[in-house]
């Protein structure tokens, strides 16, 4: 059930009228969060890795929707989900966002991407 909530989310992410609140970590790294009702919150995180060759460019990707519990929430690699995470809100309106690796080692981004970092606005 979780799985088809969070899929529809995605969908409707970027055409909310909901207020989007943006930060970045770095000039490659966005997250994006849309409180969604009841304390639960939707999100997007991209980030990417940029070569000094010619069309080097790998990017990494998080989404899905969280309740923050003592201002954290995570959710663990599965079957379902590869890329697990581990979002915890942090004082002065930033966010601190860490992959949660699989068996297999991370897997929300390509070489060298991550959507690791502490956003700020």
């Amino acid at each position: 059930m979780i799985v088809a909530y969070e899929e529809r989310l995605g969908e409707l992410f970027s055409a909310s009228r909901l207020k989007t609140r943006d930060y970045s970590s770095g000039p490659h790294h966005t997250f994006s969060i849309i409180p969604v009702g009841d304390g639960w919150y939707a999100f997007k995180a991209q980030g990417l890795w940029i070569g000094s060759g010619e069309g080097q460019v790998n990017d990494a990707e998080a989404s899905g929707v969280f309740k923050l519990v003592n201002d954290r929430a995570e959710r663990a690699p599965t079957v379902s989900y590869d890329c697990g995470w581990r979002i915890q809100r942090l004082p002065h309106d930033r966010w601190k966002l860490r992959d949660w690796p699989g068996a297999d080692g991370p897997a929300c981004g390509g070489l060298n991407a991550s959507i690791e970092g502490d956003y700020s606005r």
